[in-house]
Order: structure tokens, then C-alpha cells, then sequence
């Protein structure tokens, strides 16, 4: 049984990882730097950090079908292909990278519930900021657990520092579905422009 090379494994996963440590970076400069932040990120400059995001993960798909040189490991297993098609150190990067993007997300919003107590000014206003930021902190922590799951698994497969069956993978790999479902209904709560964005779509398709 031949399979196609997991290009989509790796763009689908690194692309959006990318994107979230951009808009991590991008909350802590509007935190901490909001006389600067309009003039960092620009309507022109959101657009060019797209584009690098996805050339750089362009990039990463190169050097992982580099790896792949002369690979003449045979997948006897459903597990996922980054680990059989890719050498053993760039799918293990590639793993911890994912991580790292949702800490560098629960870190930002750290930094920015610290950064606002010292700036608050109204009591009323910062109770209801504090507890969108503490129900944020808290579904990100978890986002974090849930996406960590299959990378630990991956990692551990590919190292051999366990064995596992098929089923314990697919239940680890379906905590990223509950995390995209999470996210799309945090950003409907929580982002006005989401919610007008998907409105507008809807009219536009009704």
C-alpha cells in the first residue's frame, strides 16, 4: 500500500501554529506598546506577516522532504506519516514546534493579565476584562493539553519510548478536533469583528 507524502500533516498543523505565534505577539505589543502597535501592524503588515507565515512554513515542508532523502522506511502502521516520512529530528521539531506556539499563546495572555492589573483604573472594567482573560488563559492552558497529547504520542512513537495502540492515537489525535470546535465557539463569544465576519458571510450565502 503506497501513500501520498504528508505535505498536508505538515502545512495544516504548521501554518495555523505559525498564525497563533504572530497573534501572540501581536496581543503583547498591544498590551504593553499601544503607542507603537498601530504603526507595527499595519493593515500592509498584517498582510506581509501572512505571507511570510506561510512561506516559512513552505520552507519547513522543504527541509522535511529533504530529510526524507533516500528514506526507505516502510509505515506498517496507521500512525501518522510525519513520523515514518520525514527523519526522525525533523518530525520530532515539528512536534515540539506545535507546542511551543500554544505556550507562546497562554504566554501572551499571561503577560497581558499581569501588564493590565498594574494599568487598571475602574474596578467595574476590570473585573469584566479579568474574567474574559481568565476564561481565555484557562480554555488556552487546556488547548494546550489537548494539542500536547498527540505530539507526546508522536514523538514517543517515533523515539520508541512506548508502544500504543492504533485506537489510544486516534482518541490523541481527536483533541485537536475538540480544540478547532472550542476556538470557533471562544471567538464568537468573545470577538465582535469574528461574529460580524461570519454574519456577513451568511448573508452573503443566504
Amino acid at each position: 500500500l503506497q501513500r501520498y507524502w504528508p505535505h498536508a500533516l505538515i502545512l495544516g498543523t504548521e501554518v495555523p501554529t505559525l498564525f497563533l505565534i504572530m497573534t501572540s505577539i501581536e496581543r503583547i505589543c498591544a498590551v504593553c506598546f499601544p503607542t507603537v502597535y498601530h504603526g507595527l501592524f499595519s493593515e500592509r503588515r498584517k498582510a506581509v506577516m501572512i505571507v511570510a507565515g506561510v512561506a516559512i512554513a513552505l520552507v519547513s515542508l522543504g527541509v522535511g522532504g529533504a530529510s526524507a532523502y533516500d528514506n526507505r522506511m516502510v509505515a506498517n502502521s496507521g500512525h501518522c506519516s510525519i513520523i515514518h516520512a520525514t527523519a526522525m529530528w525533523y518530525s520530532t521539531a515539528h512536534f515540539i514546534f506545535i507546542i511551543l506556539g500554544y505556550g507562546v499563546s497562554l504566554l501572551s495572555l499571561v503577560v497581558m493579565k499581569l501588564y493590565t492589573i498594574k494599568l487598571r483604573t475602574s474596578t467595574q472594567h476590570a473585573n469584566r476584562h479579568d474574567t474574559k482573560t481568565n476564561i481565555l488563559i484557562v480554555f488556552t492552558a487546556t488547548s494546550l493539553l489537548l494539542v500536547a497529547s498527540p505530539s507526546i504520542v508522536m514523538i514517543g512513537l517515533s523515539w520508541e519510548w512506548f508502544t500504543i495502540d492504533d485506537i489510544w492515537v486516534a482518541l490523541a489525535y481527536s483533541a485537536t478536533v475538540m480544540v478547532s470546535i472550542a476556538n470557533m465557539i471562544i471567538n464568537f463569544v468573545f470577538r465582535d469583528d469574528f461574529r460580524s465576519t461570519l454574519f456577513s458571510w451568511y448573508n452573503k450565502v443566504g
